[in-house]
Parts: structure tokens; sequence; C-alpha cells
């Protein structure tokens, strides 16, 4: 398991580039409110994640939490690539 520093500084980077692209791409975007939904859950997915690694559910194994956040984390940042990409 990584540092949660570590894990939390990857987040923030992901969800970072996340933004710029999302910013790139409501430039081209004829639909204003679809662009700020879009950045405003990118954000709110970063404090999400960013607050769930420091605190662990109680009863559950380190090792199978932070890898189930990951996987979470995965699947929700690959959501956000397809909505920027289909605009």
């Amino acid at each position: 398991m990584a540092k949660r520093r570590t894990l939390k500084r990857s987040i923030t980077v992901i969800c970072t580039e996340l933004f710029a692209e999302g910013v790139a791409a409501s430039l081209e975007n004829e639909h204003p409110e679809n662009a700020e939904a879009l950045l405003s859950s990118i954000i709110k997915m970063e404090r999400n994640f960013i607050c769930r690694i420091s605190h662990v559910e109680p009863g559950m194994e380190a090792k199978t939490y932070f890898k189930d956040l990951i996987e979470q984390f995965n699947a929700q940042v690959i959501e956000l690539v397809d909505q920027i990409n289909n605009g």
C-alpha cells in the first residue's frame, strides 16, 4: 500500500489534469451548463476521495479498503474522461 500522502497527491494531480481538460473542452462546447456540471463533479470527486483516504472504514482491512478505493476512483476517472470526450 502506498503512503496516504502519495495517494492524496496522485488524486490531486489526476483531478487537476481532468479539470484542465474539462476547461479546454468547455471552450469548444456550445452548452456551458454541461461544462459547469462536469467541472463541479470533478471537484466533488476529488474532495470525496481525499476525505475517504483520511478516514478508513471501521471493521475493514486497510489493504482491502484502499484497493477498493483506487478501483472506484479509476472507474470515476474513466467515466469523466468519456464525458469530456463526448462533449
